[in-house]
């Protein structure tokens, strides 16, 4: 598995963290993962607020010891968000 980029987490996620945890997420292509690394006692999971639930996997979730910390890896799984009932043909311009 290999980790396109690692995102080092200090408590809960600052607006702008989360803004760069979403465009990550969007350049990265199926198959591909993001790793995340959270110091402290509990895992805080805003950051699953701004990424879309069906397009990922979460691949690792562990608690590490000594110091304490959290280690999660997503897997995005699919390319693209598109509505599944309309036919993709192209350009979707009206």
């Amino acid at each position: 598995m290999k980790i396109q980029q690692q995102f080092k987490l200090h408590g809960v996620p600052d607006p702008f963290t989360l803004l760069k945890i979403s465009q990550a997420f969007r350049e990265i292509s199926r198959g591909e993962s993001l790793e995340f690394i959270e110091t402290g006692d509990h895992f805080h999971d805003e950051f699953f607020k701004v990424l879309p639930g069906k397009e990922y996997e979460i691949t690792v979730r562990e608690k590490l010891i000594d110091p304490v910390r959290y280690r999660i890896v997503l897997r995005k799984i699919v390319s693209e968000s598109f509505d599944s009932d309309s036919k993709f043909d192209g350009c979707q311009c009206r």
